[in-house]
């Protein structure tokens, strides 16, 4: 069924003020802890309000804020029930992940859709229809566009002026992610401190397989478990680079974007979006190998710290993505499909 007043208002083909209603399966604001996206979803949200924009965000756990209305919607609930919840004068659904099933009944009820995948994950083999595929699916690097078929993306943001430019370093290295994932390179960055004898920092957990995050076994390797707020921001911007030895084609890297906003170069393995973060010997360095990042090493200092932070504000900023999505947005309400 149509909803009623689902016809576009001229004013809302011209550029102005949209209501944006955010569907994600994570609670926002994020809890201590948070993954990549529902730490995008939030800043994104902030900026489309700061921006004039009306924004709600559906999704489990989750409360209202200065900049956006939260309704509570579980990942159980119905597809019924969940059309009921959005807004009637909404103009577009922001999809983040989950829910899926939900997606055909959002269209068919009048609400324009766009899907923002995140991960590298596909959809549940259930849920692989053709209407499924269809729905206006946005990738968050040309990388990640390409490996999975698509052809639209839009790189992600971030608050560029809650990063303090900060030329002055100290000498360690510092690996920032989920040491539980193997695919981060957390192994590998422990290889590097131990044959080099750089002095490393790891942020981001511990994991028994690994007893350098959680025994203090070499002098130059220190673990310091999750971090969040002023303390990952400060660990980023004092670092001599921050270690990115990924083993996996990484669909972005969130904080690639925030270590060059702290005027911190990046060392990080050639592969996935690294390439298009990172202005290979200009913001950071991109390695083909593992004794290439040890050389690595010793180069990074002659890297200019206003040119990581210029990259960073100039292609990464949230409100370039607020931007670029409002163009998404305004293009799906006129009908277009992508």
């Amino acid at each position: 069924m149509q909803r009623a007043g689902s016809g576009n208002r001229p004013d809302k083909m011209t550029g102005q003020a949209v209501t944006v209603v955010h569907l994600i399966a994570k609670p926002l604001p994020p809890p201590p802890g948070s993954g990549g996206a529902n730490r995008l979803v939030d800043w994104l949200a902030r900026s489309q309000h700061e921006a004039g924009n009306t924004v709600c965000v559906m999704s489990p756990n989750g409360h209202s804020t200065a900049y956006f209305q939260s309704i509570d919607t579980a990942a159980e609930t119905s597809p019924e029930e969940l059309i009921r919840k959005i807004p009637k004068d909404t103009d577009i659904v922001h999809h983040h992940g989950g829910f899926f099933a939900h997606i055909n009944a959002i269209n068919q009820a009048g609400y324009p859709v766009i899907e923002t995948v995140h991960g590298n994950e596909e959809l549940p083999a259930e849920n692989r229809s053709p209407a499924n595929l269809k729905t206006n699916r946005v990738y968050v690097s040309q990388c990640h566009m390409r490996l999975h078929g698509g052809n639209t993306f839009v790189y992600n943001g971030i608050p560029i002026d809650e990063y303090q430019l900060t030329p002055t370093k100290r000498d360690y290295l510092l690996f920032l992610a989920k040491v539980r994932r193997s695919k981060k390179g957390v192994a590998d960055a422990i290889r590097i401190a131990k044959n080099t004898g750089a002095p490393l920092i790891i942020a981001g957990g511990w994991k028994f397989k690994y007893p350098n995050t959680w025994l203090p076994l070499s002098r130059n390797i220190k673990s310091v478990g999750r971090v969040e707020g002023e303390q990952k921001k400060l660990l980023l911007a004092e670092a001599k680079a921050l270690l990115v030895p990924i083993r996996w084609d990484e669909p972005f890297g969130l904080t690639v974007v925030e270590a060059m906003a702290s005027g911190t170069p990046v060392i990080a393995a050639n592969r996935g979006a690294m390439p298009e973060l990172i202005a290979d010997r200009e913001t950071g360095i991109l390695c083909d190998s593992i004794d290439a990042m040890q050389a690595a090493i010793d180069q990074v200092d002659k890297i200019d710290a206003l040119a990581c932070r210029d990259r960073a504000a100039n292609l990464f900023s949230i409100a370039t993505a607020r931007d670029n999505y409002q163009k998404l947005y305004l293009r799906r309400m006129s009908g277009e499909s992508w």
